[in-house]
């Protein structure tokens, strides 16, 4: 199972779950690694809430016809 698959912050806290993806990035050296933890937690949130508000627009529009 890969880290960004298992939802992180229903086991820890956001923060927590933004600094362990942050430690995993620094051993795999991705580009991302050097995002602060705040930071990166800010970017989970705005992509979850962004996808999140992108896939109910698309339901109703979809039932809606």
């Amino acid at each position: 199972m890969r880290l960004n698959e298992f939802n992180l912050s229903n086991v820890v806290s956001d923060y927590g779950a933004a600094a362990l993806k942050g430690l995993k990035s620094k051993f795999t050296r991705d580009p991302d690694s050097e995002i602060s933890t705040v930071d990166r937690m800010g970017k989970e949130k705005f992509i979850n809430n962004f996808i999140s508000s992108a896939y109910s627009a698309l339901a109703s529009e979809i039932q809606s016809g």
